[in-house]
């Protein structure tokens, strides 16, 4: 069993930021501290955090750059961007008594993880991230042997004795043994069972494949029989104690950006704002066709329907646009994003008199209603030139080419 294989590391192991999620991808935990992204079509891994003792397991977080993480009672949120490895701190368990050790996680909803006791009898629990609690709801009759995966809406779990049994979350007692994974050569003390998606992640049918961990290895699992097939041998260096899902969401989200025809995603003019404003759809090239709509906030209707437009305005309004791809499935085939055009009121400027000085002078404050906080002097006309600030002193040897205007 996992229990007798933790492994502790005496220092933090460096590690690199998260590739690209894609299809056949799924996230380890592993014996020596890493979290991996692991390619399963190309059978090659990516370091994306270390933590300085093992993980249990790891399940899906409610961000696309998170996981969770357990260790005997503690949770922990897992960055996959930058690497952080955050305790969220010691769960409160509920309507259970005993030593607690659950060591398989799955994401059953936003802001909750199911797990399995790793003592029989199985005992499943619910935790609840926000109150960090943990609690009972039944016997499986199963202990855990370290993970938990939803395969076409079914949840299971990989038991002790490489069992891979169907779990009832309704009614956990009524949990059933699907069939023992068999042991082959390098594949053994099967800890992780993790659904990935092999193709079509966008559709609404995706392609997936169940996937379990033994030693080093991975290899493609019958949801029916528990029989498998060679898929990964010797993917990473170290045992493999849990899994993580990459979801369709995550390899499927689409995202927009808005600017102005100066490039600015945060525009300001004076007086009336006279532009284009343009989208960049992430990814570029969409699946189906894009489609744009264009609406100002707090208006009805839609005002633009290509991927540009073209506006003159002369109060600071907040222009929305909506991108679908014809060829995603809801909801993830639809971005919005949104750019504050600012309009500024016109400046109106106290002048100042004209100054006559010996050897040097130090620039005035500007004063007036409206002025904008860039405002500066110049050397020549319409803000060319050399500029300065308030509170600059200038000499006549800084005007020998220009004379100050």
């Amino acid at each position: 069993m996992k229990k007798h294989l933790i492994l502790s590391l005496l220092c933090l192991f460096i590690f690199a930021f998260a590739k690209a999620q894609s299809v056949n991808s799924s996230y380890l935990c592993l014996a020596n501290g890493d979290i991996v992204l692991a390619d399963l079509g190309s059978c090659t891994s990516t370091t994306v955090a270390s933590h300085t003792s093992s993980f249990f397991d790891i399940a899906q977080g409610d961000t696309d750059d998170t996981l969770y993480g357990i260790r005997n009672d503690e949770l922990f949120l897992i960055n996959v961007s930058n690497g952080a490895v955050t305790s969220l701190g010691t769960l409160n368990i509920v309507g259970f008594t005993g030593n607690f050790r659950v060591d398989s996680l799955v994401k059953e909803g936003p802001g909750t993880l199911l797990g399995v006791h790793t003592n029989s009898p199985g005992g499943l629990f619910r935790f609840d991230i926000a109150s960090m609690t943990a609690t009972f709801i039944g016997d499986t009759g199963f202990p855990s042997a370290g993970d938990l995966t939803y395969f076409n809406g079914n949840l299971y779990l990989s038991a002790d004795g490489n069992d891979l049994v169907l779990i009832d979350v309704a009614n956990p007692s009524n949990s059933s043994l699907v069939g023992t994974i068999p042991s082959v050569s390098g594949f053994n003390n099967v800890f992780g069972v993790v659904t990935i998606i092999s193709a079509n992640p966008c559709a609404i049918n995706p392609t997936f494949e169940l996937v379990a961990t033994g030693g080093n290895d991975t290899r493609f699992v019958d949801i029916n029989t528990a029989q498998t097939t060679a898929n990964c041998p010797n993917l990473v260096s170290s045992d493999i104690f849990g899994a993580a899902e990459v979801a369709s969401d995550v390899i499927c989200s689409i995202s927009l950006e808005i600017e102005d025809s100066n490039g600015n995603a945060a525009p300001e003019y004076c007086q009336n704002a006279n532009t284009i404003l343009s989208t960049t759809a992430d990814p570029l090239t969409p699946l189906g066709v894009y489609s744009y709509e264009w609406s100002i906030q707090g208006q009805a209707g839609v005002v633009g329907t290509s991927t540009t437009l073209p506006i003159n305005i002369n109060s600071t309004t907040i222009y929305e646009c909506t991108i679908t791809d014809s060829g995603r499935v809801a909801p993830d085939n639809i971005a919005t994003s949104s750019i504050t055009v600012t309009v500024n009121p016109q400046p109106s400027w106290n002048p100042i008199a004209n100054v006559i000085a010996h050897s040097n002078y130090t620039l005035p404050a500007i004063t007036g209603t409206n002025i904008p906080a860039n405002t500066g002097f110049y050397d020549n006309a319409a803000h060319t030139g050399t500029p300065w600030d308030t509170g600059d002193v200038i000499d006549p040897t800084l005007f020998m080419t220009n004379p100050a205007t």
